[in-house]
Protein backbone atom coordinates (compact mmCIF):
# COMPACT_ATOMS: atom_id res chain seq x y z
CA UNK A 1 0.00 0.00 0.00
CA UNK A 2 2.83 2.80 0.59
CA UNK A 3 4.67 1.80 -2.00
CA UNK A 4 1.77 2.58 -4.28
CA UNK A 5 1.10 5.45 -2.65
CA UNK A 6 5.14 6.81 -3.32
CA UNK A 7 4.00 5.77 -6.92
CA UNK A 8 0.85 7.72 -7.14
CA UNK A 9 3.26 10.84 -5.92
CA UNK A 10 6.05 10.17 -8.65
CA UNK A 11 2.92 9.95 -10.98
CA UNK A 12 3.74 6.49 -12.43
CA UNK A 13 -0.34 5.30 -12.40
CA UNK A 14 0.51 1.54 -13.89
CA UNK A 15 3.18 0.91 -11.02
CA UNK A 16 0.67 2.25 -8.19
CA UNK A 17 -2.07 -0.27 -10.11
CA UNK A 18 0.16 -2.69 -10.04
CA UNK A 19 1.40 -2.35 -6.24
CA UNK A 20 -2.30 -2.30 -5.33
CA UNK A 21 -2.87 -5.38 -6.94
CA UNK A 22 -0.27 -7.17 -5.28
CA UNK A 23 -1.12 -6.19 -2.02
CA UNK A 24 -4.67 -6.75 -2.29
CA UNK A 25 -3.48 -10.18 -3.72
CA UNK A 26 -1.28 -10.80 -0.41
CA UNK A 27 -4.07 -10.12 1.75
CA UNK A 28 -6.71 -12.41 -0.13
CA UNK A 29 -3.56 -15.27 0.11
CA UNK A 30 -3.64 -14.22 3.98
CA UNK A 31 -7.13 -13.69 5.30
CA UNK A 32 -8.05 -17.22 6.56
CA UNK A 33 -4.85 -17.32 8.63
CA UNK A 34 -5.34 -13.63 10.04
CA UNK A 35 -9.13 -14.00 10.74
CA UNK A 36 -10.07 -17.42 13.25
CA UNK A 37 -12.67 -19.27 11.01
CA UNK A 38 -13.50 -22.12 12.99
CA UNK A 39 -15.60 -23.88 10.49
CA UNK A 40 -12.89 -23.54 7.92
CA UNK A 41 -10.95 -25.68 9.81
CA UNK A 42 -12.30 -28.00 12.96
CA UNK A 43 -10.33 -29.06 15.28
CA UNK A 44 -10.52 -32.82 16.39
CA UNK A 45 -10.89 -33.27 19.90
CA UNK A 46 -8.57 -35.50 21.41
CA UNK A 47 -6.13 -35.40 18.36
CA UNK A 48 -2.67 -35.31 19.62
CA UNK A 49 -0.77 -32.24 17.73
CA UNK A 50 1.67 -33.35 14.49
CA UNK A 51 5.49 -33.40 15.65
CA UNK A 52 8.16 -31.64 13.57
CA UNK A 53 12.05 -31.62 13.85
CA UNK A 54 14.06 -29.85 12.05
CA UNK A 55 17.44 -31.13 11.95
CA UNK A 56 20.90 -29.88 10.71
CA UNK A 57 22.96 -32.49 9.45
CA UNK A 58 25.95 -30.33 9.56
CA UNK A 59 28.41 -31.75 6.45
CA UNK A 60 31.23 -32.71 9.05
CA UNK A 61 29.55 -34.98 11.65
CA UNK A 62 31.25 -37.06 13.10
CA UNK A 63 29.31 -39.59 14.86
CA UNK A 64 26.19 -40.12 12.45
CA UNK A 65 25.51 -43.24 13.72
CA UNK A 66 24.22 -41.54 17.35
CA UNK A 67 22.43 -38.75 14.79
CA UNK A 68 20.74 -41.41 13.28
CA UNK A 69 19.70 -43.05 16.64
CA UNK A 70 18.18 -39.94 17.54
CA UNK A 71 16.15 -39.45 14.98
CA UNK A 72 14.60 -42.73 14.89
CA UNK A 73 13.72 -42.28 18.36
CA UNK A 74 12.51 -38.73 18.16
CA UNK A 75 8.57 -39.83 17.34
CA UNK A 76 8.49 -37.02 15.21
CA UNK A 77 5.84 -37.29 12.55
CA UNK A 78 7.59 -35.01 10.09
CA UNK A 79 11.44 -34.92 10.05
CA UNK A 80 12.91 -31.80 7.80
CA UNK A 81 16.99 -31.96 6.94
CA UNK A 82 19.13 -29.16 6.61
CA UNK A 83 22.61 -29.76 4.92
CA UNK A 84 21.58 -32.98 3.26
CA UNK A 85 23.96 -34.02 0.89
CA UNK A 86 24.70 -37.12 -1.65
CA UNK A 87 27.99 -37.95 0.39
CA UNK A 88 26.04 -38.12 3.83
CA UNK A 89 24.57 -41.02 2.93
CA UNK A 90 27.02 -43.44 2.42
CA UNK A 91 28.21 -44.02 6.18
CA UNK A 92 24.74 -44.30 7.35
CA UNK A 93 23.47 -47.21 4.78
CA UNK A 94 23.30 -50.94 6.82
Amino acid sequence: MILGVCFLLLRSRKAALLALAVAVWNIVQFWPALVDLPESAPAQAGAAPLKVLAFNLWYANTDPGATLAYLAHSDADVIGLVEATPQLKTPWRR
